[in-house]
């Protein structure tokens, strides 16, 4: 049966109207590079400063930062989680999707006896949330899961939930007969043989369990709930099939974005934004960030912005603003330029455009707009605005920037250079040497985009006189560089040198786990990643990889 079926004569009246129905090329403007911007159909609008939920993989998180900062209400930013980070709420498939909706909605009871387990005397570990966290007393356990369940449940109050699915290879409890959200830890899988399998779900079951979760939104959400349905770009970290995980993560995601697309063909309340497709076939630059596995703060922006954007409207946004940069000038003026960064780059162009021209004398609103041309990849605009500067611009912070613009452009030993020159500035009290951290960091990548050896290690040499606080994040950056070079044994040492220094320091078991696998060192990778203090959405992420590959043995 098809999922969606036309006359002859509304096929063709549909590719002759359709704006969006053919690709562009390279010799016109386009919506495929360098990053790619489909289109998409907004059927509802969503109030300003409305409850959203959000439920979802890691991406939802990025989602939630950036409803955040625009005003929304979210209920999962307001779980008492305590010490752990909020990546323990990624929720990854749907059955486990479908699972915390159940419990919530008391459609199914949280058998605590099965889905709690006490991994130490007195300690117990919660199966649904990250195995990264520490297991703890019971009642601490129980108090994050009814904080979770209670957060759940306010998807009822809300008009609009926001899902992004995430993957299609699970583990399944056989003694819960459910499927869990993460993987069992390793000494759990010693501990009880038997009672775990991995499950690659098939879009039959995939769709169902997807189905279920947002009738039960229906049934027990507003009259007039919207469930707005986004695939997460961020693939699977590893796969436990005998695949390429590459192409383990293409089933997985053309699972789910067939299950998306069959939902919103059935239910005109449900809808698909296409953030999935903007990161997979944008420049990969300027999509993903160094480990390949999560999208970049500025392609997340751009995605959030878009959506946020077309789903609230922007001509009426767009005279409020005019009216307020009227009234309040360049104080004004500026606070707005640093809210249009945040939003979609098609807005915050127009932003510019409109208002450089009247503020190209504030220094504060010519360092937005050069950030924003940063961010949109477009260096040699930046340079030119940068060479037009009010001259009150602080030299050191335009350096800096001038340094990245450079960097961009293909030009490292000039970025080099123009920083250099400010390595032997002194400040304060007795004359002692410049101190300002963000500008040795800039310097050190300058020496990294060089890529001599003697001139990174020179700079890292530098760094620690001047200002030895940040020496375990100078550390873990020089490691890094020499870890991409191939250079494990050296990376090893520089990372070794860094741990032990406060939370950066704690950074650097991560990496330092990480390469000493890569050269088979494992006793001392499992010695290592113990010591990690888990901490945020991405070391969570790397954390569980690195632990399933440990975990192996």
């Amino acid at each position: 049966m098809p999922l969606i079926r036309f006359s002859a004569e509304q096929a063709i009246e549909n590719r002759k109207t359709n704006r969006f129905g053919a690709w562009g090329d390279r010799a016109s403007p386009n919506r495929v590079e360098p990053v790619a911007k489909p289109g998409f159909d907004v059927p509802f609008k969503i109030e300003p400063g409305s409850k959203i939920f959000t439920v979802g993989s890691c991406f939802a998180r990025n989602v939630e930062e950036e409803l955040e900062r625009r005003g929304f209400e979210l209920p999962m930013r307001r779980v008492m989680l305590r010490d752990a980070p909020t990546a323990i709420l990624n929720n990854y498939a749907t059955p486990s999707i479908y699972n915390e909706f159940a419990w919530a909605f008391g459609e199914k009871p949280f058998d605590v006896e099965q889905h709690l387990v006490e991994l130490q005397p007195g300690k117990f570990a919660d199966l649904h949330l990250s195995p990264t966290l520490r297991p703890e007393p019971l009642e601490r356990v129980m108090e994050r899961r009814r904080s979770i369940t209670a957060a759940y449940r306010q998807a009822a109050e809300c008009p609009v939930v926001i899902m992004t699915l995430g993957l299609v290879e699970v583990w399944y409890d056989k003694i819960s007969g459910c499927y869990l959200n993460v993987s069992p830890r390793p000494s759990h899988l010693r501990n009880e043989p038997g009672r775990f399998e991995l499950h690659v779900l098939s879009f039959e079951e995939t769709y169902d369990y997807l189905e279920r979760a947002i009738l039960l939104l229906q049934k027990h959400g507003l009259p007039n709930v919207q469930v707005l349905l986004t695939v997460s770009p961020v693939p699977l970290g590893a796969t436990h099939r005998q695949s390429d995980v590459i192409v383990a993560n293409t089933y997985s995601k053309s699972v789910l974005r067939a299950a998306a697309e069959t939902l919103v063909a059935k239910y005109d309340w449900v809808t698909y934004y296409p953030s999935y497709e903007s990161v997979m076939l944008s420049d990969r630059r300027k999509a993903w960030r160094e480990d390949f596995l999560h999208v970049t703060h500025e392609l997340v922006a751009l995605n959030v912005g878009r959506m946020v954007d077309a789903f609230i409207g922007g001509a009426e946004q767009a005279e409020a603003i005019e009216v307020q940069i009227e009234a309040g000038g360049v104080v004004v003026a500026v606070e707005k330029a640093r809210e249009a960064r945040a939003g979609s780059r098609e807005q915050a162009a127009a932003f510019f455009d409109n208002f450089y021209p009247r503020f190209s004398g504030s220094a504060e609103f010519v360092t937005e707009y050069v950030q924003f041309l940063i961010d949109a990849g477009e260096w040699a605009r930046a340079l030119e605005v940068l060479d037009a500067a009010p001259e009150d611009m602080p030299d050191l912070q335009t350096a800096m920037i001038r340094a990245r613009v450079l960097i961009g452009l293909g030009r490292p030993r000039d970025a080099f250079d123009t920083l250099d020159a400010f390595s032997n500035r002194t400040e304060g009290p007795g004359a002692k040497k410049l101190r300002v951290a963000s500008f040795w960091h800039a310097l050190l990548d300058a020496a990294k985009a060089v890529g001599e050896e003697g001139v990174v290690t020179g700079v890292l040499a530098r760094f620690l006189v001047a200002n030895p606080a940040h020496a375990s994040r100078a550390n873990i950056t020089v490691g890094r560089w020499f870890q991409d070079r191939g250079q494990i044994d050296r990376a090893i040492g520089y990372f070794e040198t860094a741990v032990g220094g406060g939370e950066a320091g704690n950074q650097a078991y991560l990496p330092l786990a990480e390469a000493l696998i890569a050269v088979g060192r494992r006793d001392e990778a499992r010695e290592a990643l113990g010591k990690l203090k888990v901490v945020g959405t991405g070391m969570v992420s790397r954390a569980e990889r690195t632990a399933a590959l440990l975990g192996a043995d």
